[in-house]
């Protein structure tokens, strides 16, 4: 029982089939919890897009795994621009232990929410922002110009990458800030600085 199978139907509709079910004796049956498992987790997979930002933008880890081992480039996005645009949209809450459900949630909307905006407790450093949109999954989402304020180039990214992307921000009316990172000399960390495009 979903709230992605059926989107329009009342709590207490909701509510009287999981008791009729229940009362059926199918969710006794491992077969049938296998299967209704394997069903929601294709359910989702083919509705649900997820789009993964970061409050974090100088952990040399963030930068090792998703921008080309510091050969990319980070975008820096209005968050507040970000929350009239989207719905769904929050911090990841993590922890040690998978989210409970409840059948019969006092918020299903919410209850249900805890699946994506749950990770493990190993993943804390990324201080995770998700946007979570329905019927998006494996699609491209425009991200309007005005919510782009910055780009931070990667300290090992190459100079014609570079050149590249700022000849696009500067056909863009908007304001975008450029930075570049740096290996700090003394610390495992990484320093952000203005770049100076004169």
């Amino acid at each position: 029982m979903s709230i992605i199978e059926w989107p329009l139907m009342t709590h207490s509709e909701r509510d009287r089939i999981i008791k009729e079910r229940i009362g059926s004796g199918a969710f006794i049956d491992s077969k049938y919890s296998k299967e209704r498992h394997e069903n929601f987790i294709k359910e989702i997979n083919e509705e649900i897009g997820i789009y993964s930002l970061s409050e974090n933008k100088s952990n040399i880890l963030m930068w090792s795994h998703y921008a080309d081992s510091h050969k990319g480039y980070c975008i820096g996005l209005d968050y507040n621009i970000l929350l009239k645009i989207v719905r769904s949209i929050g911090p990841v809450t993590y922890s040690d232990k998978f989210p409970k459900l409840s059948l019969f949630p006092k918020d299903p909307v919410a209850d249900f929410m805890q699946l994506f905006m749950t990770k493990s407790i190993d993943w804390a450093y990324e201080r995770e922002i998700r946007i979570i949109m329905r019927y998006k999954a494996r699609q491209t989402v425009k991200i309007p110009d005005e919510c782009i304020k910055e780009i931070i180039f990667g300290y090992k990214m190459e100079e014609p990458h570079k050149k590249e992307i700022i000849d696009l921000i500067k056909t863009k009316s908007t304001p975008i800030e450029i930075f570049e990172a740096t290996a700090n000399d003394e610390k495992f960390k990484l320093d952000i600085n203005k770049k100076n495009l004169r």
